[in-house]
């Protein structure tokens, strides 16, 4: 009895630190969000947030055991406001995003991995802008929405930890990346280059993992 204890105890040990192997396949995605408020002067008369948002569900495969790929598609919503006494600017976004994904594990332990991510992604929106004035002679509020894709690019790092053989947590803070984006009404290009570090990101993944011969 004892000895079969032992040897499922030991089955179980090497099924929770298996490696990952050619063919192996993960299905999942990560959830992220960032609120960020700062007021602008010392006496706290302007003020500016920028709030988001975004999921992205994706699926990969694994071409060895340090390197997988797949695509992914997502949701991302944005919201920008800065206000002083005599005015405000309100900015949302709204957009759907298709693209692909490469992934690099790095071991840390048997439990813990870290990662780094390339992205490629395609993106569709509305851009909504708000402006309001509280003096004359331009009291008012007025509103123009704008249709717009975005090409864009980025490399995001995190850690991921397996609690099982098939179960797969992830967090990552922050990016680095270049976007390009083209209004649909007027044409014009804007390229952007950035680094993110307040943006948290959550995810959650389920490995099919080949067994071994």
């Amino acid at each position: 009895m004892k000895n079969i204890l032992l040897t499922n105890l030991l089955f179980i040990a090497i099924l929770t630190n298996a490696q990952f192997r050619k063919g192996d396949k993960y299905l999942g995605g990560t959830f992220s969000i960032s609120v960020q408020g700062v007021p602008n002067s010392p006496n706290g008369g302007a003020t500016s947030e920028a709030n988001s948002f975004g999921i992205d569900p994706s699926i990969g495969f694994l071409m060895n055991e340090k390197f997988a790929i797949g695509g992914h598609i997502g949701y991302d919503w944005y919201h920008q406001k800065s206000t002083n006494f005599s005015s405000s600017n309100e900015n949302n976004s709204n957009s759907f995003s298709t693209g692909l994904h490469a992934r690099r594990y790095f071991k840390i332990s048997e439990n813990f991995l870290f990662s780094v991510v390339g992205f490629l992604g395609f993106n569709r929106g509305v851009v909504t802008s708000i402006s309001t004035y509280n003096l004359p002679p331009q009291q008012g509020t007025s509103e123009n929405k704008t249709k717009e894709y975005q090409l864009w690019t980025n490399i995001v790092p995190g850690f991921m930890f397996f609690p099982s053989p098939r179960w797969a947590f992830e967090v990552s803070v922050g990016s680095i990346g270049q976007t390009q984006r083209r209004s649909l009404s007027t044409h014009a290009i804007q390229n952007t280059f950035y680094l993110r570090y307040g943006i948290i990101s959550f995810g959650l993944f389920y490995y099919f993992r080949k067994s071994s011969k």
